[in-house]
């Protein structure tokens, strides 16, 4: 129930306790004013590292996290911010914890693949995730980080699930 900050957060030496909290009730976003751990159901309580951001992390900078969800959404965006992650040629990656990056790219659905493999949310009625037709193309996004990715020109019609890549714990 409170929005805790910490202000003199040390990557060098401190770690963060996220608690019993799951990945269906606490997301990570980074923000202009640092990481915060954000309760998607009430935004009175969330945990703020100012002037820290997941690039900043690495995993030792938590405790044990004991989500299993959560602890693989955390893991999967600390290894995009880090340069860590899997990355391939022809596949875009759906995130959701970068607050308000939109991005609109280019996909080719004869060659190209959409991967879930970086997104740290859980689709609980479209209240963090949500996909959409627009007039641009088909959009993936985040409503509370307000991220989102636009596959310029495709339409819902030209995507099956031969497109789709997710970790086994996101189905």
């Amino acid at each position: 129930g409170s929005n805790q900050r910490i202000n003199n957060f040390d990557p060098s030496q401190d770690r963060v306790d996220i608690g019993p909290d799951s990945i269906h009730n606490q997301i990570p976003i980074d923000t202009p004013d640092g990481l915060v751990f954000q309760n998607m159901f009430n935004p009175n309580r969330a945990l703020t590292l100012v002037g820290i951001n997941l690039k900043d992390l690495k995993a030792e900078n938590f405790t044990p996290i004991s989500d299993a969800h959560l602890q693989q959404d955390l893991s999967a965006a600390l290894a995009w911010e880090n340069g860590t992650g899997y990355i391939r040629e022809n596949t875009v990656y759906i995130r959701s914890h970068e607050q308000g990056l939109e991005e609109i790219v280019q996909f080719n659905p004869e060659t190209d693949r959409i991967s879930f493999f970086y997104l740290s949310v859980r689709g609980d009625n479209q209240l963090n995730f949500a996909v959409e037709q627009t007039n641009l193309g088909v959009r993936f996004y985040s409503p509370i980080t307000g991220q989102s990715m636009t596959l310029s020109g495709t339409e819902f019609s030209d995507l099956n699930s031969s497109h789709f890549e997710w970790r086994a714990n996101q189905l």
